[in-house]
């Protein structure tokens, strides 16, 4: 048994009573830390993840670092898990340069139930202005969890290789999903 902890609100001594059996291993290091999730994995049969901040007063005063404990810590445990269990190689994707507008979630929910107060029907438009490529937001996405991308060779051969994991082949193009730009837009 691995267990992997920041312990911001627990104590060592809690388990400490687990240190002498040879079966037990202690990681302190936070899950939003890919590289850790990656080596408290490696070995594992089974991956029980038992990591969030449940604090009510915590998740409100920071609700945003709640969200990265939460959310990417567990992705970051699931993905490293799977890659460990040899159940996931890869990732396949689209056209990698259309461009999509990534704006937040919670700003466009705000931005439609304000809609739904207009007391007269009306057209309305919810976007950022911004558009960025898949590829930037792949790039930006894996960097979150500690993986860079080194992109090799063009077109429907691209490659993206995880540079800091050394795995080779983790992005690849679906050619029946590798629709034109100007057709994803």
């Amino acid at each position: 048994m691995v267990c992997l902890d920041d312990l911001p609100t627990g104590f060592k001594k809690n388990i400490e009573h687990n240190f002498d059996n040879p079966n037990f291993t202690f990681i302190e290091g936070d899950i939003r830390n890919s590289e850790t999730c990656r080596l408290a994995t490696s070995n594992c049969q089974l991956v029980s993840h038992q990591a969030a901040l449940g604090s009510d007063p915590r998740s409100i005063a920071d609700p945003a670092n709640t969200n990265s404990v939460n959310i990417d810590g567990f992705l970051n445990v699931l993905f490293a898990a799977r890659i460990a269990a040899g159940l996931q190689d890869n990732l396949l994707l689209g056209n990698l340069n259309a461009k999509r507008d990534w704006g937040c979630a919670l700003e466009y929910t705000e931005g439609m139930w304000k809609m739904l107060q207009h007391k007269e029907p009306e057209d309305f438009v919810l976007a950022t202005g911004e558009t960025n490529t898949i590829r930037e937001f792949v790039e930006l996405a894996f960097k979150e969890v500690g993986i860079e991308i080194e992109w090799q060779r063009e077109g429907i051969h691209e490659k993206g290789i995880a540079k800091s994991i050394k795995k080779e082949e983790l992005l690849e193009k679906n050619q029946s999903t590798n629709l034109p730009a100007a057709a994803t837009a």
